[in-house]
């Protein structure tokens, strides 16, 4: 893929502006969701998780919920050990608003989605759908980047 990542602002759900270019140096995992998707809500806390256990691993959840309320409620409902995980630097959720993000600049249709951006800033690989985010691939792919 080695694509470079355009710039973008999101606003996470403490209200706080970020720059995409404000993670290099990390890996991200920028990860389009939603509560009434099926497979985002089985593979959010995996994501958290994985995150978690990888230094230089940041999550960035663009939720494609019409509201707030909902992800607040998502969030509340997890175990406690991963609300502790979301409440850390490593895991950023931020709503997508009007979809500005996941589909005009990103083209995203289909959730989820997760582009995984190496410490340079370029996309290498872009996950449609829901993936074992444990998998020996995953872990190889990120510890070569």
């Amino acid at each position: 893929m080695q694509e470079t990542l355009p710039d973008f602002q999101f606003t996470t759900l403490d209200g706080k502006t970020h720059n995409i270019s404000d993670f290099h140096g990390k890996i991200v995992l920028l990860n389009f969701w939603a509560t009434w998707c099926p497979p985002c809500v089985v593979e959010f806390p995996k994501l958290v998780e994985l995150s978690s256990n990888h230094r230089d691993v940041v999550l960035i959840a663009l939720s494609n919920d019409l509201s707030i309320a909902p992800i607040e409620k998502f969030i509340a409902r997890q175990e406690p050990q991963i609300q502790k995980k979301i409440a850390t630097p490593s895991v950023l959720i931020a709503k997508d608003n009007k979809g500005k993000i996941t589909a005009d600049l990103f083209q995203t249709y289909r959730l989820p989605e997760t582009i995984i951006i190496d410490k340079n800033g370029k996309m290498v690989k872009k996950i449609v759908g829901d993936t074992d985010w444990e998998s020996k691939a995953i872990t190889s792919l990120l510890g070569s980047l």
